[in-house]
């Protein structure tokens, strides 16, 4: 029996052998440079190549193209081609596609390197919601390399989709080479979802950010507002002055933070150059309110600028700008109109001292 069947064994292994040695391999396309994501600088030379792989009794070429337009190569074979950009312009970015005979192909993409810009889009900032609400937060982001979009709420957490209790859902799209999209979902929004929500894009050259603030608002649970008593103070410089915002349904609470920035950076700290209160009141059935103050015990042309207040609670928040122009001292005999609204500034805050004592127990003054 053995015997009958071992010429049987033998013929199948080599009609195995000899099919495997007829199989026809597809050719394979592959971009060796530049490579993708390489950062390539204006005037730099950029040398393009590509292989292929190719199986027997295979012949073809290889052929270049840019956004579809055919580019001479200097070197080719059966199985490379190439050339080289001597100095790469704005104008010379694109896609670059090598393509073999029977329609293989493999591209790249090929840009200026840039650093990422992102802002947001679809809703400006602030945005305000309902409780239980599903909010949707959209950034774009364009650059080169494609940058990649981050999400940070008060620049402090990473938000990551589900997140706990599948609270989020971050939907990120390419639209086209370069650019990136993200929209971040809040699922059944609550109070404590209030706050600055960052999108962050970054590629290997930086990165950029943009905030949107997002306000929630409860059925009977009002948002927190802050305003600027005045929008523009000028005052000269070596002088003292004081910007003030008054802010309502503001609480004096351990949820509730009252601070000022300027240029990105926070000034709720006092230093010898500034001094910031806080004057909270909350009368029996009325509204809780905060004066805040910014006072300048001796200006230098460097504060000249906008300040930002700002309420932050559990509850959303706001904020306002205050501009602030140093402008240099008044020669003698042109400084009564200036002496004149110092002594205003210094009866207002009389009349604050007044109203305060008024008040008894149901105000106090915060000092930070």
């Amino acid at each position: 029996m053995l015997r009958a069947t071992q010429p049987f064994y033998k013929t199948a292994f080599m009609l195995i052998v000899l099919f495997d040695g007829l199989t026809i391999v597809e050719p394979q396309v592959q971009i060796i440079s530049p490579v993708k994501n390489q950062i390539i600088k204006f005037n730099q030379s950029v040398f393009f190549n590509c292989t292929v792989s190719l199986g027997k009794n295979i012949t073809g070429t290889l052929e270049w193209r840019r956004d579809g337009v055919l580019i001479p190569t200097t070197k080719k074979s059966q199985y490379w081609a190439s050339f080289e950009l001597g100095a790469l312009q704005k104008d010379e970015e694109g896609i670059y596609e090598c393509t073999y005979s029977n329609g293989e192909s493999d591209h790249v993409r090929v840009c200026l390197a840039e650093k990422p810009q992102g802002w947001p889009i679809k809703f400006t900032s602030p945005i305000s919601t309902l409780v239980d609400e599903f909010p949707t937060l959209s950034c774009f982001a364009m650059g080169c390399p494609t940058p990649n979009i981050t999400w940070f709420k008060n620049y402090l957490h990473q938000i990551t989709a589900p997140g706990k209790d599948h609270k989020y859902s971050i939907d990120t799209e390419i639209p086209q080479p370069g650019n990136q999209t993200s929209d971040l979902r809040i699922i059944g929004v609550q109070l404590d979802d209030a706050g600055d929500y960052a999108c962050i894009a970054v590629n290997a050259l930086g990165s950029d950010s943009s905030t949107i603030t997002l306000n929630v608002k409860g059925k009977d649970n009002p948002l927190p507002t802050i305003e600027a008593e005045k929008p523009k103070y000028t005052a000269e410089v070596g002088t003292k002055v004081t910007l003030v915002c008054v802010g309502e349904q503001v609480k004096d609470d351990v949820f509730t933070f009252v601070y000022w920035t300027f240029k990105g950076n926070m000034l709720s700290n006092s230093s010898e150059h500034y001094i910031v209160n806080d004057f909270y009141t909350l009368k029996a059935g009325g509204t809780p309110k905060v004066q805040t103050q910014l006072t300048f015990l001796k200006l230098n042309y460097e504060d000249s600028g906008n300040y930002s207040c700002k309420v932050d609670s559990a509850r959303g928040i706001d904020s306002d700008i205050v501009m602030l122009e140093v402008i240099p001292k008044a020669q003698k005999g042109e400084n009564q109109p200036k002496v004149k609204r110092l002594s205003e500034a210094s009866s207002l805050w009389n009349s604050v001292g007044w109203l305060l004592r008024e008040a008894g127990h149901s105000a106090h003054v915060v000092t930070s």
